[in-house]
């Protein structure tokens, strides 16, 4: 977010990307603004929904828990 501060959401799959080494690269979405209501956002997630995340495979993964449950299962692999 533009003002510095993380949603709880986010927060928590950064750390743990970060935490199991992952490579990763962090766009933020101005909330404030609505932007995650643009059309160029629902090409990443059609339910306008934040947090997304954009493997290496293509595959968009948009809920917290599932993009932390994956990362799990794949570093664990």
């Amino acid at each position: 977010m533009p003002d510095g501060h993380r949603r709880s959401e986010s927060l928590a799959v950064e750390i743990a990307l970060a935490e199991n080494g992952v490579d990763f690269q962090v766009r933020d979405v101005d909330l404030k603004s609505e932007a995650q209501r643009d059309d160029d956002y629902a090409l990443v997630n059609p339910q306008r929904k934040v947090t997304a995340l954009v493997t290496s495979c293509g595959e968009t993964l948009t809920e917290s828990v599932a993009i932390l449950l994956t990362s799990i299962s794949v570093i664990s692999t």
